[in-house]
């Protein structure tokens, strides 16, 4: 029997609500599923709901992305998009030559750090041409070593198996970041106009979350300081993916 479908959801605040329900099945609160709302207002708290005491309590979420990873995520698209577009508008020879040639292939295309867009484009056709000189056997890493390819392309890999290639995915150039400390100083620094106590739920959606290790003590020794001078008096950093509390300040009693 083929599963339910899913209906997309419609809204800011519907997702805000969807997210807040995965935090509450992970936090150690008793929150009444039933109780959740969406605050009302541009500046309200993102939701509110009511403990198992009874308590009303108001949420605000933020999500934790890099911008720079969600822009080179969207570069990288772009990417793939005109990659095919240009192996497709090549010439029948060569276009035959090649699928003939990479018919079982993943070919991942590694940028340099940092490239524009625009750069990467103007690439793809000479790089499409130095990938087709590898020949029918070519499998590993190989490194353009002759410009312009050279100061763009960092490295092609091939990889051959049960794969109806060739299929070609750029990687694009630089670092995720963790913006994690940004996301709570931004919002310690506003003020809500309620009278309900707040808690901060900051979470990992779209981008993977990095080891503790990389995040976790520079959050500890920021937290404790500056939580007692914004309007929050809790702070969670919650992981959607693995459905995970990573980091709680105050922690509970």
């Amino acid at each position: 029997m083929p599963g339910k479908r899913i209906a997309p959801l419609r809204s800011k605040a519907e997702r805000e609500r969807h997210i807040f329900r995965l935090f509450a099945r992970a936090v150690p609160l008793a929150i009444k599923p039933n109780s959740v709302r969406s605050g009302r207002g541009d500046r309200a708290p993102d939701i509110l709901c009511r403990l198992s005491t009874d308590e009303r309590v108001a949420f605000e979420l933020a999500q934790i992305i890099d911008e720079d990873f969600a822009k080179g995520f969207s570069d990288t698209l772009r990417l793939k998009v005109a990659l095919d577009e240009t192996l497709a508008g090549s010439p029948a020879p060569f276009r035959d030559a090649f699928a003939q040639m990479f018919s079982n292939s993943l070919i991942g295309l590694f940028f340099g750090n940092h490239l524009t867009l625009q750069r990467r484009r103007a690439a793809l056709k000479p790089l499409l041409e130095y990938i087709g000189t590898l020949g029918p056997n070519a499998v590993g890493e190989f490194f353009p070593s002759q410009p312009p390819l050279r100061d763009v392309v960092r490295m092609v890999t091939v990889f051959r198996g049960a794969f109806t290639g060739p299929v070609l995915e750029p990687v694009g150039g630089g670092f995720i970041g963790n913006p994690i400390l940004a996301v709570l100083e931004g919002k310690f620094r506003k003020v809500y106009p309620t009278c309900l106590p707040i808690e901060l739920v900051a979470y990992y959606d779209l981008q993977l979350e990095p080891p503790l290790s990389i995040w976790e003590p520079e959050v500890s020794r920021y937290a404790p300081e500056a939580l007692p001078k914004s309007q929050f008096r809790r702070a969670w950093v919650f992981s959607v993916a693995s459905g995970q509390i990573l980091y709680v300040h105050p922690s509970l009693p």
